[in-house]
Protein backbone atom coordinates (compact mmCIF):
# COMPACT_ATOMS: atom_id res chain seq x y z
CA UNK A 1 0.00 0.00 0.00
CA UNK A 2 2.74 2.52 0.92
CA UNK A 3 4.31 2.21 -2.92
CA UNK A 4 0.98 2.68 -4.31
CA UNK A 5 0.62 6.10 -2.38
CA UNK A 6 3.94 6.87 -3.36
CA UNK A 7 3.38 7.21 -6.97
CA UNK A 8 -0.12 8.31 -6.28
CA UNK A 9 1.99 11.20 -4.19
CA UNK A 10 4.20 11.51 -7.74
CA UNK A 11 1.11 11.90 -9.59
CA UNK A 12 -0.21 14.48 -7.78
CA UNK A 13 2.72 16.28 -7.93
CA UNK A 14 3.09 15.81 -11.55
CA UNK A 15 -0.37 17.34 -11.38
CA UNK A 16 0.39 20.44 -9.38
CA UNK A 17 3.42 21.16 -11.23
CA UNK A 18 1.49 21.71 -14.84
CA UNK A 19 -0.74 24.04 -13.03
CA UNK A 20 -3.31 22.80 -15.46
CA UNK A 21 -6.86 21.17 -13.87
CA UNK A 22 -7.45 19.81 -17.73
CA UNK A 23 -3.53 18.41 -18.30
CA UNK A 24 -3.09 14.84 -18.36
CA UNK A 25 -1.47 14.29 -15.10
CA UNK A 26 -4.34 16.27 -13.55
CA UNK A 27 -6.62 13.91 -15.69
CA UNK A 28 -4.84 10.71 -14.50
CA UNK A 29 -4.47 11.78 -11.02
CA UNK A 30 -8.51 12.38 -10.40
CA UNK A 31 -8.72 8.99 -12.32
CA UNK A 32 -6.71 7.06 -9.55
CA UNK A 33 -8.09 9.08 -6.67
CA UNK A 34 -11.56 7.67 -7.96
CA UNK A 35 -10.49 4.71 -8.32
CA UNK A 36 -9.04 3.60 -4.92
CA UNK A 37 -6.46 6.50 -4.14
CA UNK A 38 -8.75 8.22 -1.88
CA UNK A 39 -9.82 4.56 0.30
CA UNK A 40 -5.96 4.19 0.21
CA UNK A 41 -4.79 7.60 1.96
CA UNK A 42 -8.14 7.32 4.19
CA UNK A 43 -6.56 3.51 5.50
CA UNK A 44 -3.31 5.26 5.59
CA UNK A 45 -4.48 8.15 7.46
CA UNK A 46 -6.62 5.64 9.93
CA UNK A 47 -3.53 3.77 11.03
CA UNK A 48 -0.75 6.41 11.32
CA UNK A 49 -0.67 6.01 14.87
CA UNK A 50 0.60 2.52 14.32
CA UNK A 51 3.22 3.17 11.41
CA UNK A 52 4.65 5.94 13.31
CA UNK A 53 5.48 3.74 16.57
CA UNK A 54 6.78 1.01 13.89
CA UNK A 55 8.72 3.40 11.64
CA UNK A 56 8.86 7.02 12.32
CA UNK A 57 11.45 8.01 9.15
CA UNK A 58 8.47 5.90 6.95
CA UNK A 59 5.51 7.39 7.99
CA UNK A 60 6.99 10.52 8.30
CA UNK A 61 7.29 10.41 4.48
CA UNK A 62 3.75 9.00 4.15
CA UNK A 63 2.66 11.99 5.96
CA UNK A 64 4.19 14.14 3.23
CA UNK A 65 3.43 12.26 0.83
CA UNK A 66 -0.91 12.28 1.81
CA UNK A 67 -0.08 16.02 2.16
CA UNK A 68 1.07 16.08 -1.64
CA UNK A 69 -1.87 14.36 -2.70
CA UNK A 70 -4.48 16.51 -0.17
CA UNK A 71 -2.96 19.90 -1.95
CA UNK A 72 -3.59 17.76 -5.36
CA UNK A 73 -7.12 17.34 -4.41
CA UNK A 74 -7.22 20.75 -3.23
CA UNK A 75 -5.98 22.38 -6.31
CA UNK A 76 -9.00 20.48 -8.42
CA UNK A 77 -11.42 21.16 -6.19
CA UNK A 78 -10.99 25.23 -6.80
Amino acid sequence: MISSIEQFSVQANTCLATELKTSNACVNFFKLYRTGGADAVKQLSANAASYLEKDLDAALNTTEQIIIISNAVLFLAQ
